[in-house]
């Protein structure tokens, strides 16, 4: 049984499918620019910030190589400015 199942529910969604879900859905929600790569890359920083081993990140988005996943490690813009917030 496919987690994601495709239009007849019986084969898997393939990634051309998720790709056309994520545009119809970023036209509904009137986002531009959205790439799937942006939800790997948000689960990814999401699951480091969370307290997740890098090991088990690396295992979940299909990295091979621990150097690959630990880019999601560095901080986002947004975590520097809230440091510096914190700060004054």
């Amino acid at each position: 049984m496919a987690l994601f199942p495709g239009r007849r529910g019986r084969e898997r969604l393939t990634r051309q499918g998720a790709w056309e879900v994520l545009r119809t859905l970023a036209v509904k929600a009137r986002v531009k620019g959205l790439h799937p790569h942006q939800l790997r890359h948000s689960f990814g920083k999401g699951l480091v910030d969370a307290g997740v081993s890098l090991d088990r990140v690396a295992l979940l988005l299909g990295h091979s190589n621990l150097n690959t996943t630990a880019r999601y490690t560095r901080p986002a813009e947004e975590d520097l400015e809230t440091a510096v917030d914190r700060f004054g």
